[in-house]
């Protein structure tokens, strides 16, 4: 299995789980929106000035809470975001991880594809160094066979042409 991590380190689904329900807790617990206090005030001041009797005589109004504010109301839909966020963690992980797994896959496709080629350039480069040495092998006895062959034609055609200088001498002394 792969720990996900962030540039911050690693990734914790439960951090978000526990934003999700500090978020729902007050809700939960019964603090309302200050929206809900003025209408709680303005309620009780109409039933309290509507009061004709004496004002020992104190009215209580009781305004019910909606069905979608109530406690349990509220957990339900901590929970219910909380799943949700819990859901969509773990199938964003599940989808990195596939990602993580398939990138893997194809880095190690190509190392081998890169190994491959380093072999094959090995091999190139092994037959081109005794392709080279052959060459190498093969000049030098040119060289050799060239010098040996100059020095062993050289002296008999010198001694060619040293007869030849000789006989057209003779040839041109007077009689």
């Amino acid at each position: 299995m792969h720990t996900n991590t962030t540039s911050r380190g690693p990734l914790r689904p439960w951090v978000l789980l526990v934003l999700a329900l500090f978020v729902s807790v007050p809700v939960v617990v019964g603090l309302r929106s200050p929206s809900q206090g003025k209408q709680l005030s303005s309620a009780h001041a109409a039933l309290t000035s509507q009061s004709t009797d004496s004002p020992s005589q104190a009215q209580t109004a009781s305004v019910p809470v909606p069905w979608y504010r109530t406690p349990w109301t509220m957990a339900a839909i901590g929970l219910a975001t909380a799943g949700t966020i819990l859901f969509l963690m773990r199938r964003r992980t599940a989808y990195y991880e596939r990602k993580q797994d398939m990138l893997e896959r194809l880095v190690a496709q190509r190392t081998d594809e890169v190994e491959k080629q380093k072999q094959q350039l090995e091999t190139y480069n092994r037959e081109l160094l005794q392709t080279n040495e052959t060459l190498r092998r093969t000049l030098e006895e040119k060289s050799r066979l060239l010098g040996v062959a100059a020095h062993d034609l050289k002296n008999p055609l010198f001694g060619i042409r040293a007869l030849s200088e000789i006989v057209l001498e003779a040839d041109q002394l007077p009689p």
